[in-house]
């Protein structure tokens, strides 16, 4: 009995021990594959969440890119009309008889938009974004950037060129203007003089002859509204006196009174002929440079619209 008795504790214990086993086994399986669904599911869930976050980066840069070549496309035609205003006052620095000579500037003409994107994205949307040689891409933002600082820098020229063009002009102008004055001044003191000793017209040459500059030339000037042309004026009255007084051949002593007045409204003149020259030059500098801004901006634009996108574009963030 007592054999049979151990003999059955032992199977006993054989048999529990390895339920044991196979149950423990099978929890460890359990957990393990448990663990490995779950591990595969969260691995997809972020592989998902990456796919979904750079789609929506793919999305944002595009829609970055878009609205930067929208802004461009816009600036060149006001460009185009910036090169017209420029024009404009190249053909009114021509003409003396306008004073309305200031270089307008075209208020849409604005890189406000473009300077406010980062300068990441921007390298993104021309180099990283785009298949080719990194310094051809490179090379065509550098030379975008360079564009809009000239537009800058270009807009602020023509404060400088408006301030400093009317200040040099009054400057003249104020010369002329008091030289003409006391070319009057003295005409109206040599009549007074000439009455007051009994010389009647026709009897006086440079008197004569002076009576019909500052009378009757300027006269003439006023009804066709050219008085304010300091071209027109110099013509009909300055150069005429000049070569009396290069010319004459008597000893006057009001000729030597008048002399000063008349070569400082030459001067006036000639200044003011000079200035609008070299105005004029640059603002024709200012319209071949912006034009030539503007084609290199399409160039830049359309280098880049022909290279083809990478498949990951906008793939880091």
């Amino acid at each position: 009995m007592d054999i049979i008795f151990q003999s059955g504790e032992f199977y006993g214990q054989d048999s529990s021990f390895w339920t044991n086993v196979i149950a423990i086994t099978g929890a460890v399986l359990g957990a393990l594959i448990s663990g490995l669904i779950a591990i595969w599911v969260f691995k997809r869930g972020l592989k998902e969440q990456k796919k979904q976050e750079q789609a929506s980066r793919i999305a944002k840069h595009n829609e970055l890119e878009n609205y930067l070549f929208h802004v461009i496309g816009f600036m060149r035609p006001t460009m185009i009309q910036q090169v017209n205003e420029i024009g404009w006052t190249s053909q009114a620095l021509k003409d003396f008889g306008n004073r309305n000579l200031s270089i307008n500037t075209v208020s849409a003409l604005s890189t406000d938009e473009v300077n406010g994107i980062k300068s990441e994205d921007l390298y993104r949307i021309f180099v990283t974004n785009r298949e080719g040689d990194t310094k051809d891409k490179a090379a065509d933002i550098l030379n975008l950037r360079s564009c809009f600082r000239y537009i800058d820098q270009q807009k602020e020229s023509y404060i400088e060129f408006n301030q400093t063009l009317f200040s040099r002009l009054d400057e003249f102008r104020n010369l002329w203007n008091e030289n003409l004055k006391h070319l009057l001044d003295l005409y109206n003191q040599f009549a007074l003089q000439a009455k007051q000793n009994n010389i009647n017209p026709g009897t006086d040459t440079f008197l004569d002859f002076y009576r019909n500059i500052m009378v009757d030339e300027q006269r003439e000037l006023i009804l066709k509204g050219l008085s304010d042309n300091l071209a027109e004026s110099h013509l009909k009255l300055i150069q005429p006196l000049m070569t009396f007084i290069r010319e004459s051949k008597i000893m006057d002593q009001r000729i030597l009174m008048i002399a000063p007045s008349v070569m400082a409204c030459d001067q006036a003149f000639q200044e003011t002929s000079q200035l609008r020259r070299q105005k004029r030059a640059t603002v024709l500098t200012y319209g071949r440079n912006l034009l030539g801004v503007e084609r290199l901006m399409a160039e830049c634009i359309e280098n880049t619209q022909k290279r083809k996108k990478h498949v990951t574009s906008a793939k880091n963030p």
